[in-house]
C-alpha cells in the first residue's frame, strides 16, 4: 500500500520483508488507515474457514478430506497463474499475513471457504448423480464466490490486468473469465473428489492423501481444459486460403450462459429425488 511505502522510505519498514510476513506495530496500523476493508475481509474469511473446518470434523471424513483439498488445490492454483506469465493477470492487496509477496493467508481460507460451501452442500443429494451433485456444487460455490469477487473488486482486496483478453468482459466490474473459471474450477474440484474421495472406503490418511495429491495435480489443467469448449464460438477462420483469423480465450456472455446451463441441466435430475441421509 502507499503508506506501506512512504514508511519504508523513510526507513522505518525494511523495503523487501521477508516472508511469511505479518505487519505488526506501526506497520498494520499505517495498512489498517490506508485500506482498513482489507483487514475485515482477513477476519471473516479466516474465521468463516475455521467454522467450515468444525463443520467437517463434526460431519465426516470426506466432508474433512474437502476442506484440506479446497485449502491446498485452491492455492496451488493460485500460485500456478500468478507465475505463469501468460496467465500473469492479477494482484492481491497487500495483506497483515502475506506468505509471499503476492499471497495473503487470507486466500486459502477463501478457498476453503467456498470451495468447502459447495461440496458439504451437494453431498445431501443422492449419491447416484455424482456427475449433479458436482454441478451443483459449482452453482451453489459461484453465488457464494460472485459476491466475494464484487465486494473485493469494489474494495481493492485485488485487481486485473485491464487489457487482457481473459479477463477483460466485465459484469459490473468483475471479469466474466473470473465467474466462468469459480463455475468450472468448483465443478472439477468436486468431480475429482468424487472420483478419488467420495464414497471410497479406507482410513482417513489414505483418502486425505488421495485427495490432496489428485485435486492439487488435476483441478488446475483439467479446469483449462474444460474451459476451452464453452468458447469455441469464438473461433473463426477463412476458407481461402484456410486460416484461423480469431481463437477463443476471451470469456464472454455467451461462454458464461453455456456453462450455467449445462450446470443447471446436470444438477436438475439430482435435485428431483429423495435426499439420502448424511454420509
Amino acid at each position: 500500500s502507499y503508506s506501506f511505502l512512504v514508511m519504508a522510505q523513510h526507513g522505518q519498514l525494511p523495503l523487501e520483508p521477508t516472508y511469511p510476513h505479518i505487519r505488526l506495530g506501526d506497520e498494520f496500523w499505517a495498512s489498517y488507515t490506508s485500506h482498513p476493508t482489507i483487514i475485515y475481509a482477513e477476519i471473516l474469511f479466516i474465521s468463516l474457514s475455521l467454522l467450515c473446518l468444525l463443520h467437517a470434523l463434526s460431519t465426516s471424513r470426506y466432508h474433512t478430506v474437502a476442506w484440506v483439498a479446497a485449502i491446498t488445490s485452491g492455492t496451488a492454483n493460485d500460485v500456478f497463474f500468478m507465475y505463469l506469465p501468460f496467465a500473469d493477470n492479477f494482484w492481491h492487496a497487500q495483506c497483515t499475513i502475506m506468505l509471499s509477496s503476492r499471497l495473503p493467508l487470507y486466500i486459502p481460507a477463501a478457498y476453503s471457504v467456498f470451495q468447502y460451501v459447495g461440496i458439504a452442500t451437494s453431498l445431501v443429494l443422492p449419491p447416484s448423480h455424482p456427475i449433479g451433485r458436482c454441478a451443483y456444487s459449482a452453482l451453489v460455490s459461484c453465488f457464494f464466490y460472485a459476491l466475494y469477487d464484487l465486494v473485493g473488486a469494489r474494495y481493492l482486496w485485488w485487481t486485473w490486468h485491464s487489457t487482457d483478453a481473459a479477463v477483460f468482459n466485465r459484469w459490473m466490474g468483475v471479469p466474466i473469465g473470473s465467474t466462468m473459471w469459480t463455475l468450472v474450477h468448483v465443478a472439477v474440484f468436486s468431480g475429482v473428489l468424487h472420483w478419488q474421495v467420495i464414497g471410497r472406503k479406507g482410513g482417513f490418511l489414505n483418502l486425505l492423501a488421495r485427495g490432496v495429491v489428485a485435486t492439487g495435480l488435476l483441478c488446475t489443467p483439467l479446469m483449462m481444459i474444460a474451459m476451452g469448449p464453452f468458447q469455441l464460438h469464438q473461433l473463426s477462420f477463412t476458407l481461402s486460403p484456410l486460416e484461423i483469423t480469431s481463437f477463443p480465450g476471451k470469456p464472454d456472455s455467451v461462454s458464461i450462459s453455456l456453462v450455467i446451463s449445462v450446470l443447471a441441466y446436470l444438477s436438475g435430475p439430482s435435485l428431483s429425488l429423495p435426499r439420502p441421509p448424511p454420509p
